[in-house]
């Protein structure tokens, strides 16, 4: 359950390596057409940020089992006083 998320969040810590990458290279760079470059480059890199998330609604991330988790336990605690009421 919990694979999936923890290699989309060491995904998108490569994607800000490469933003800082980029960016570093971007000041370091004399050429004027390579600059040009390496910004359009970064410019798409933050349009076009990595998100990946399941069936459009849930963000694939690292919080994911706690999301998980936390909604597990509220259905728990929700049958739990259901039951109880029905006693």
């Amino acid at each position: 359950m919990s694979a999936p998320a923890i290699i989309a969040e060491a995904t998108n810590f490569q994607v800000d390596r490469i933003k800082e990458t980029l960016t570093t290279q971007i000041l370091r760079s004399s050429d004027e057409c390579l600059r040009f470059e390496l910004q359009t480059a970064l410019q798409y890199v933050r349009l076009r940020p990595f998100r990946y998330t399941l069936c459009r609604a849930v963000p694939l991330d690292i919080n994911l089992p706690f999301t998980i988790i936390s909604i597990c336990i509220t259905y728990v605690i929700f049958l739990m006083q259901i039951t109880h009421f029905s006693e």
